[in-house]
């Protein structure tokens, strides 16, 4: 036999699916509450799988832009070195560019 969900239970499965998508704003801004411990239970639970999901997706975005930019960083240190060894050891400027042409499009190609 079937069952249907009472209305108040449809707005609570509702709100746990948002609160996992959108976080505890999303329940608080439609004013769903608990009336029962059951309820309260459910909405803790719901607040609690939403902030743990952000807070996944914004650590794997932060982690993903330090490896990035840890890498150009790494690059351009490298070039910095190579510019002033070809300096120190008076490298002609058309050997200076082509070198340096030489690692950019390296990097370009393997970043």
């Amino acid at each position: 036999m079937l069952l249907r969900a009472s209305r108040h239970a449809q707005a609570n499965m509702l709100a746990l699916f948002c609160g996992i998508l959108f976080g505890w704003h999303w329940i608080d801004a439609h004013r769903t509450r608990p009336t029962n411990d059951e309820e309260k239970a459910f909405y803790v639970i719901a607040v609690l799988m939403g902030a743990f999901v952000h807070a996944t997706i914004f650590g794997q975005v932060a982690h993903l832009v330090s490896i990035m930019s840890r890498g150009v960083s790494e690059f351009n240190q490298h070039m910095h070195f190579m510019y002033d060894r070809m300096e120190y050891h008076g490298i002609p400027p058309a050997l200076k560019r082509r070198v340096a042409s030489y690692f950019e499009s390296l990097w370009e190609r393997h970043r």
